[in-house]
Protein backbone atom coordinates (compact mmCIF):
# COMPACT_ATOMS: atom_id res chain seq x y z
CA UNK A 1 0.00 0.00 0.00
CA UNK A 2 1.40 3.25 -1.04
CA UNK A 3 -0.05 6.72 0.50
CA UNK A 4 0.98 10.05 -1.22
CA UNK A 5 0.92 12.09 2.52
CA UNK A 6 -1.99 14.17 0.91
CA UNK A 7 -4.63 15.10 3.96
CA UNK A 8 -7.90 16.86 3.67
CA UNK A 9 -11.46 15.65 2.83
CA UNK A 10 -10.38 13.66 -0.18
CA UNK A 11 -6.86 11.83 1.44
CA UNK A 12 -8.22 8.39 0.57
CA UNK A 13 -7.86 9.49 -3.28
CA UNK A 14 -3.64 9.17 -2.41
CA UNK A 15 -3.71 5.63 -1.36
CA UNK A 16 -2.82 2.65 -3.99
CA UNK A 17 -3.32 -1.13 -2.98
CA UNK A 18 -0.54 -3.38 -4.33
CA UNK A 19 -0.69 -7.16 -4.16
CA UNK A 20 2.36 -9.19 -5.69
CA UNK A 21 3.49 -6.45 -7.24
CA UNK A 22 0.02 -5.23 -9.08
CA UNK A 23 -2.40 -2.26 -8.52
CA UNK A 24 -5.78 -3.45 -6.87
CA UNK A 25 -8.63 -2.04 -8.62
CA UNK A 26 -10.33 -0.19 -5.33
CA UNK A 27 -12.31 2.64 -4.18
CA UNK A 28 -11.67 5.23 -2.04
CA UNK A 29 -13.62 5.98 1.18
CA UNK A 30 -12.98 9.85 2.00
CA UNK A 31 -14.48 11.39 4.81
CA UNK A 32 -14.78 15.79 4.70
CA UNK A 33 -13.93 16.14 8.10
CA UNK A 34 -10.71 14.20 7.74
CA UNK A 35 -7.87 15.93 8.80
CA UNK A 36 -4.33 14.28 8.70
CA UNK A 37 -3.23 10.69 8.15
CA UNK A 38 -1.52 9.79 11.47
CA UNK A 39 -2.10 8.49 15.14
CA UNK A 40 0.09 9.83 17.82
CA UNK A 41 -2.44 7.95 20.34
CA UNK A 42 -1.66 4.19 19.52
CA UNK A 43 1.16 2.04 18.71
CA UNK A 44 2.04 1.63 15.11
CA UNK A 45 1.51 -2.13 14.53
CA UNK A 46 1.22 -4.55 11.42
CA UNK A 47 -0.20 -7.51 10.77
CA UNK A 48 -3.40 -7.15 13.12
CA UNK A 49 -6.70 -4.93 12.87
CA UNK A 50 -7.45 -2.97 15.89
CA UNK A 51 -10.30 -1.23 16.92
CA UNK A 52 -9.46 -0.53 20.47
CA UNK A 53 -6.25 -1.01 20.59
CA UNK A 54 -6.10 -4.45 21.22
CA UNK A 55 -5.43 -6.96 18.56
CA UNK A 56 -8.26 -8.72 17.10
CA UNK A 57 -8.08 -9.87 14.04
CA UNK A 58 -4.65 -11.23 12.64
CA UNK A 59 -4.01 -11.14 9.13
CA UNK A 60 -3.37 -14.60 7.28
CA UNK A 61 -0.64 -15.56 4.92
CA UNK A 62 2.47 -13.92 4.02
CA UNK A 63 3.63 -10.43 5.09
CA UNK A 64 5.87 -8.62 3.28
CA UNK A 65 8.10 -6.45 5.32
CA UNK A 66 7.00 -2.93 5.46
CA UNK A 67 8.88 0.02 3.96
CA UNK A 68 8.25 3.12 5.71
CA UNK A 69 9.96 6.10 2.73
CA UNK A 70 9.42 9.18 3.93
CA UNK A 71 9.14 11.84 1.25
CA UNK A 72 8.81 9.85 -1.96
CA UNK A 73 5.63 7.89 -3.21
CA UNK A 74 6.41 4.53 -5.04
CA UNK A 75 5.78 4.08 -8.59
CA UNK A 76 4.12 1.02 -9.59
CA UNK A 77 8.01 0.21 -11.37
CA UNK A 78 9.06 0.82 -7.95
CA UNK A 79 6.79 -2.05 -6.57
CA UNK A 80 6.75 -4.66 -9.23
CA UNK A 81 10.79 -4.34 -9.12
CA UNK A 82 10.37 -4.66 -5.16
CA UNK A 83 8.07 -7.22 -5.33
CA UNK A 84 10.16 -9.70 -7.80
CA UNK A 85 13.50 -9.02 -5.61
CA UNK A 86 11.53 -10.15 -2.33
CA UNK A 87 10.90 -13.07 -4.07
CA UNK A 88 14.67 -13.79 -5.08
CA UNK A 89 15.18 -12.85 -1.43
CA UNK A 90 12.41 -15.67 -0.18
CA UNK A 91 13.42 -18.34 -2.77
CA UNK A 92 17.37 -18.00 -1.60
CA UNK A 93 15.84 -18.70 1.96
Amino acid sequence: ITYDGSGGATAANGIIIYIDGAVVASTATNNASYVAMENTANVLQFGAESNTGAKTVFFKGDFTPPIIDKGYVWTATDIVRFHKAMKLVYRLR
